[in-house]
């Protein structure tokens, strides 16, 4: 159940299908909480995360219809922030009027950056992670690639915008 409410971020994604809510149900009555899962997974945050998200929203960028945001690893040590701590950041770019597509590039503490792709129904952004090494679904994917974190986002805006302009 857990898997399904976040994967549909609720049951508000073009993923969730007539399947999908028969299945929710299945689980409902075998005891499942969708009430629960949402609490917990959507709106409960150590309080060094929420400040990392004020940071990173502070200095995120909207580049046409593509906003993106950089998490360096510097900031999370500085906020104590664990690895999970980025949760939901990426989602929360995409809420951004105009973003059609949102970007959070995470720096990992070996040095690669963890790409998290989330896009509105009509942009692909699999096809994006799928040519940066990674993978995913049409409206949320991701990719693990080589650092630093300004080549890394350059790279991937470059292969976003591929497709931008194939549209």
């Amino acid at each position: 159940m857990t898997g399904i409410v976040t994967d549909t971020l609720g049951f508000r994604t073009a993923n969730t299908t007539v399947n999908t809510l028969k299945i929710a149900t299945a689980l409902m009555q075998a005891g499942g909480s969708i009430p629960e899962i949402i609490e917990n997974a959507f709106n409960r945050v150590p309080l060094p995360s929420l400040r990392l998200r004020g940071r990173i929203l502070n200095e995120a960028h909207l580049d046409g219809v593509v906003l993106w945001a950089e998490v360096p690893q510097k900031l999370m040590r500085e906020l104590g922030v664990t690895t999970n701590g980025t949760g939901g950041i990426v989602n929360q770019l995409l809420s951004v009027e105009g973003a059609k597509i949102a970007v959070l590039l995470t720096e990992k503490e070996n040095g690669k950056i963890d790409i998290g792709l989330r896009s509105r129904v009509g942009f692909d952004v699999a096809s994006v992670a799928q040519r940066l090494g990674g993978g995913g679904h049409k409206q949320a994917a991701g990719a693990l690639v080589d650092g630093p974190i300004q080549d890394a986002r350059e790279r991937v805006l470059r292969e976003i915008k591929k497709d931008l302009i194939v549209r």
